[in-house]
C-alpha cells in the first residue's frame, strides 16, 4: 500500500502544480491582454507580405548593396 499510496501522491501533487500553473498563465494572459491598437502599430516597422516595406520602398537584397558600396569607392 505505500506504492500504491505513493503514486497517489505523486499524482495529485502533479496534477495540483499542473493546475497552478496553468491559471498562472491565464491570470498573466488576462493582465496583459493586448489592446486593439497595439495590434496596428506592431506591424508598422515590420515588411508587408510581398516584401516591401509599409512605404512601398523594396528593401533590397545583400548583393544590391554590396555593389553599391563598391560603385562609390
Amino acid at each position: 500500500t505505500d506504492e500504491i499510496g505513493f503514486n497517489s501522491a505523486l499524482d495529485l501533487a502533479y496534477e495540483m502544480g499542473r493546475f497552478r500553473l496553468i491559471e498562472k498563465v491565464n491570470e498573466g494572459l488576462r493582465k496583459f491582454e493586448p489592446e486593439e491598437d497595439s495590434k496596428d502599430s506592431i506591424m508598422d516597422g515590420q515588411k508587408k507580405p510581398d516584401g516591401k516595406k509599409p512605404d512601398g520602398k523594396n528593401p533590397g537584397t545583400k548583393s544590391d548593396k554590396i555593389n553599391k558600396t563598391e560603385q562609390s569607392a
